[in-house]
């Protein structure tokens, strides 16, 4: 290829960053909330075996439970205004975040005004800066209630979920296009009910099957929902890939990457 060729994206070609609300918010009171009190100390403390020498030293700071409490964050919840200034001068015209479902429900069926006003507000922040919002209506976390329930192991939290669904999808239908139902189901599943290490901390391949069916089922039937509320909504399911290629052209290697891309 010729280096002095000018290469460009096409015009109306979206640039943005992603965030997820349990991440830079602040302030959250859901399931993933209470697991971070519960397990501080001991993540502290198991610190020295899952990171490298130079790493401890470098970053002691993992040693500390305060470190592994999300609290206020980056407080993205009051500074939203300023960090998408802070996006425009960087270029971007795009934005995903998330929807935090423990502030719009944070009981079963009453529904937070104030919440989906504050969201409001974000998406005419992003508006007013040209910014195209992608929304994700769930990033991992549930509300408590959901948690207490048995979270995405119970077929319930389909109904529930799709309750929420619902009320976003017309509370924002003029202001949204691209939708991303939920974010990385199976990153969800595999770190959450098959290894145990992030909420609801469940290390079983029964209860993570279940987990799966559950959220493919509400992944499916939100797509139904969005499109009979408006059939110009943009629909996609954020999804943590490898690209898998065999090591080499041997036959064991061949068959051995394709059931790893299947799976």
């Amino acid at each position: 290829m010729d280096k002095k060729q000018n290469l460009k994206f096409p015009k109306g070609f979206l640039w943005g960053a992603a965030t997820s609300a349990h991440q830079v918010e602040g302030g959250t009171n859901n399931d993933w909330t209470q697991w971070e009190k519960d397990n501080a100390d001991k993540l502290a403390q198991g610190a020295g075996k899952k990171w490298e020498k130079w790493q401890q030293e470098k970053f002691p700071e993992m040693f500390e439970p305060e470190n592994y409490i999300s609290g206020r964050a980056c407080d993205h919840y009051s500074r939203y205004e300023e960090d998408f200034d802070l996006a425009k001068v960087g270029g971007h015209n795009a934005h995903r975040f998330s929807i935090e479902w423990s502030r719009i429900e944070p009981e079963e069926g009453k529904f937070d005004e104030k919440e989906i006003e504050h969201y409001r507000q974000v998406l005419l922040a992003l508006r007013k800066r040209g910014l195209e919002p992608f929304v994700t209506l769930w990033h991992w976390p549930n509300p408590i209630w959901i948690g207490e329930i048995g979270a995405w192991e119970n077929k319930d939290t389909v109904k529930y979920y799709l309750r929420y669904a619902e009320r976003i999808f017309n509370e924002y239908k003029n202001l949204v296009k691209f939708w991303m139902p939920l974010n990385e189901p199976g990153t969800e599943v595999s770190l959450g009910y098959l290894f145990g290490n992030q909420p609801p901390g469940i290390k079983s391949k029964i209860i993570a099957n279940a987990a799966f069916k559950n959220l493919m089922k509400a992944q499916k039937d939100s797509y139904k929902l969005a499109k009979s509320i408006s059939s110009d909504f943009q629909i996609g399911c954020s999804h943590f890939m490898f690209d898998i290629k065999p090591h080499n052209n041997l036959p064991w290697n061949v068959l051995a990457a394709k059931i790893m891309d299947y799976i």
